[in-house]
């Protein structure tokens, strides 16, 4: 049976440093898959290749709906040692949602 998706969160685009897709891209395969939702939830530092925190400063630039896809903004941010996160809290509030996640590399 085949299931219909309406959303996937837990995205990378070409600015994590391990995927090569961009934000128009993804939004583009997005609504070819007919999602209603896309969230791109770049890696927070600690990711070799990741973006700076600075990136989350500039989130309003990117469009809010691409393709007929509504576009979130969230982060897969890196648990450390002691449960302290990967991320500071001033670019936490820019963020729509944000995934805990714990990799080697951290």
């Amino acid at each position: 049976m085949k299931k219909d998706f309406l959303l996937d969160i837990h995205t990378h685009t070409l600015v994590s440093g391990h995927a090569y897709g961009t934000i128009r891209e993804m939004a583009k395969a997005a609504s070819e898959q007919h999602l209603q939702l896309l969230g791109i939830s770049e890696h927070a530092p600690g990711i070799p290749g990741t973006v700076n925190p600075f990136y989350y400063n500039n989130l309003q630039a990117i469009p809010r709906n691409l393709y007929g896809v509504e576009i979130l903004h969230g982060c897969e941010i890196n648990v450390l040692k002691g449960g302290l996160l990967s991320l500071e809290q001033e670019y936490i509030e820019k963020l729509d949602y944000a995934i805990a996640g714990i990799h080697t590399q951290c």
